[in-house]
């Protein structure tokens, strides 16, 4: 499949495919079009049962990740322009032969041989949050927030707000605070903070 996605400050075409290597399955996200640095990221796929494989992939935007979907329904995410894997859980008990972007929840909808119809999306409030504590890539979660506008990583910006003002660098932090989701570090509190610190160097 082929996903479109802003990779430092430019659109970028992916092209995302699973290639069986030995034992293992890995996802692969190449960039193409590019010939100056493409993105180029790999991820083993740890399937839950054997002879199992991926049949379908559909990325968002929305969010920067891709749902796998595999023959003996497991649903998979991965974060696409790391390849990290994110969550995975068996959602079907059969095959899910058909599925399609759903682009107002920036998730996916599938069909599978029982007739089921089934919306799996990203959780807004909690996706960062699970990044960060769940999976335990608090970089990701952070990197994931700023890029597109998500709440969960307040703790992580204020902890380093408070660092910059220790280290005298009231730039950079002012940067932080423009920068933060949400409008996180945007308060008055903070603005007084860093004014305030401001003056009395």
């Amino acid at each position: 499949c082929f996903a479109h996605l802003n990779i430092n400050n430019r659109d970028a075409t992916l092209f995302c495919f699973t290639k069986k290597d030995g034992n293992a399955t890995k996802l692969f996200v190449v960039e193409v079009g590019n010939q100056d640095n493409p993105l180029r990221v790999q991820s083993e796929i740890n399937f839950q049962q054997q002879n199992d494989f991926i049949v379908a992939m559909v990325p968002t935007s929305k969010y920067g990740c891709i749902y796998a979907i595999s023959q003996q329904g497991t649903l998979f995410l991965y974060d696409i322009a790391t390849g990290r894997h994110i969550f995975s859980r068996r959602v079907s008990n059969t095959t899910m032969f058909l599925s399609v972007p759903h682009d107002k929840t920036g998730g996916v909808v599938t069909l599978d041989r029982s007739g089921r119809v089934a919306l799996f999306h990203v959780d807004d409030e909690n996706y960062v949050p699970y990044i960060t504590n769940t999976v335990g890539d608090a970089k990701l979660g952070v990197t994931i927030a700023t890029k597109f506008n998500l709440p969960g990583a307040g703790n992580i910006f204020k902890t380093r707000f408070e660092q910059l003002i220790a280290q005298v660098n009231y730039q950079a932090a002012a940067k932080l605070a423009a920068d933060a989701p949400q409008g996180v570090l945007r308060t008055d509190r903070k603005s007084t903070r860093l004014n305030s610190s401001h003056q009395l160097h």
